[in-house]
């Protein structure tokens, strides 16, 4: 008798640890069925916070590297300084995502005037570079293309340019040939004005203009990049609008009814 209620009880413990299983297995799947599906909108913005998640470290559609190399840039300027890059390349219909500053400079460091020349480049197909240009006395940058080769790039942090696709270096002016070729004489861009309010620019292009030819350069085209009134005249910088592959531009010193021109 005693054996046959222990038989009962265990039976009736094992059939409630069953219905409890059962019951268990039913309000799991009753829970799946119940879950509420996710929206579009839900969707999108998991999206979103997964795109952002994978760009973190880049900044928009290119990542900057050495920017220290331009050493007139402050820190909060980088932003900024990044921007007018990726506004360039885009009016440009260039891309790139990496944008490199290379070690090359161009700068005369114990003059607080004039201009430095800093390179980036781009890691696009023909690894393109640009030359970056930083007015001392205004602080502002601008950029533009460089239509020269830099060679051994390497030794700058770049990279070499690949045969057939590396930017071809623009052709140096020859003053060779059977007839002298008049260019015309020289055009000075004077934003500011200081230099046109002087006196006579016509006499100072054409001295500048006997200058050029004594040194066999044809390039005609310039702009004030430094101005500086004397006791007696003026001091002025002249930078080529495209630039020399050595970088030099032209220092002139007025000085009663006197000109004075030296490479700077």
């Amino acid at each position: 008798m005693k054996k046959r209620r222990i038989v009962i009880f265990m039976g009736l413990f094992l059939s409630a640890i069953l219905v409890v299983a059962l019951a268990g297995i039913f309000f799991m799947r009753g829970g799946e069925k119940t879950k509420k599906p996710e929206t579009d909108t839900e969707a999108e913005i998991r999206e979103t916070e997964v795109q952002e998640q994978t760009t973190e470290g880049t900044d928009g559609s290119c990542t900057f590297l050495s920017l220290g190399n331009i050493y007139y840039l402050l820190p909060e300027e980088e932003a900024g300084f990044k921007e007018q890059v990726r506004d360039f390349l885009k009016e440009n219909g260039m891309a790139a995502d990496t944008v490199t500053a290379l070690g090359k400079v161009e700068d005369d460091k114990a003059s607080p005037k004039g201009t430095a020349q800093f390179y980036l480049q781009l890691d696009d197909a023909g690894r393109s570079v640009l030359q970056v240009r930083y007015e001392k006395e205004t602080g502002k940058f601008s950029i533009a293309p460089y239509e020269e080769t830099i060679e051994d790039i390497e030794d700058y942090g770049g990279m070499k340019q690949p045969d057939g696709e590396a930017t071809e270096a623009a052709p140096e002016y020859s003053a060779q040939g059977t007839e002298p070729i008049d260019f015309g004489l020289p055009q000075i861009t004077d934003p500011d004005g200081e230099l046109s309010s002087m006196g006579d620019m016509e006499t100072l292009q054409n001295n500048l203009l006997i200058f050029l030819n004594e040194n066999l350069e044809e390039r005609r085209l310039f702009y004030v990049s430094s101005f500086e009134k004397t006791e007696t005249g003026y001091e002025v910088v002249l930078e080529f609008e495209t630039s020399r592959i050595d970088g030099q531009s032209i220092e002139v010193k007025y000085s009663d009814g006197r000109y004075e021109f030296r490479w700077r």
